[in-house]
């Protein structure tokens, strides 16, 4: 089973990889529009990845915290 830091540490990665993706969409959408949407479509799946991890995170957690 996955370390609760392991989590951690690939939830901060996707979510590094959300921010950059939709930087450099909103940076190519005025040139480039299908380039741009092809950039946020990897933000959200970047995104929705790092919100699993988060989800089995507070799941982990609450589990520990139980007497």
């Amino acid at each position: 089973m996955i370390e609760l830091d392991e989590l951690k540490a690939k939830a901060k990665e996707y979510s590094t990889q959300a921010k950059n993706y939709s930087r450099k969409a909103m940076e190519i959408s005025p040139t480039d529009r299908e380039q741009g949407r092809e950039f946020m479509k990897k933000a959200r799946d970047a995104s929705r990845r790092c919100q699993v991890l988060i989800n089995e995170i507070l799941r982990r957690d609450s589990r520990l915290l139980e007497p």
